[in-house]
């Protein structure tokens, strides 16, 4: 393999991680958003 393909798998899966992680904020957010959707009814 070569140091770009090695660079370029890195990469690939940096973006799969952080997509992860932004999906997990995402559901997080809106959770709170349902709470306090309720508290405040």
């Amino acid at each position: 393999m070569t140091l770009l393909q090695d660079h370029y798998r890195f990469i690939e899966t940096e973006i799969k991680r952080l997509e992860g992680y932004k999906n997990n904020l995402e559901d997080k957010l809106e959770l709170y958003e349902h709470l306090l959707n309720q508290d405040y009814k």
